[in-house]
């Protein structure tokens, strides 16, 4: 488990480690958020798993959100519900 205090250093993170699976990241967040963070990342591992955490609901999703098995949790949110979500999706 790595953490990274925006998008920017979670980007260098996914760089410098090849073997991360499954990014869980919020949407809003400074200097990248999380809709370039997950489209920077995909270019360099198509494969990468993305979960992703908001608390506008009310922002609809960009379309390639729809093309990729990427799921967006709304907060509030149990930890049971993230832990299930990253489970199903590196299963």
């Amino acid at each position: 488990v790595f953490e990274a205090g925006d998008g920017v250093e979670a980007l260098e993170l996914l760089k410098a480690n090849p073997q991360i699976a499954l990014l869980v990241s919020d949407i809003k967040m400074p200097r990248m958020d999380g809709y370039a963070l997950v489209t920077a990342g995909l270019e360099f591992k198509p494969d990468l798993k993305v979960l992703l955490m908001t608390g506008y609901s009310q922002d609809p999703p960009p379309h390639f959100l729809k093309a990729r098995d990427i799921q967006i949790l709304h907060k509030p949110f149990n930890l049971e519900k993230l832990c299930s979500a990253a489970l199903e999706m590196t299963a």
